[in-house]
């Protein structure tokens, strides 16, 4: 298969979403895949290091924990 390298972002975006077919067949896809799209998400902020998330746990409040089930 002969595939260029992707130059843009938009290119980028395609080639992952043309890849994102073949996930099912290619064991650790996402990590394999989480470097490309981490450079390619670039409109959304990275909201981890912001005051909102780096604040100790309010105790009137409960603690929900959403997790994944997902090997990566």
């Amino acid at each position: 298969m002969n595939l260029r390298e992707p130059t843009t972002l938009a290119a980028a975006n395609k080639f992952l979403g043309g890849m994102s077919w073949y996930r099912k067949f290619l064991p650790q896809f996402a990590s394999v895949a989480a470097p490309i799209i981490s450079v390619t998400n670039l409109t959304k902020p990275n909201r981890k290091n912001q005051p909102l998330f780096l604040q100790f746990p309010n105790d009137d409040y409960p603690i929900i924990l959403t997790t994944d089930a997902s090997k990566v």
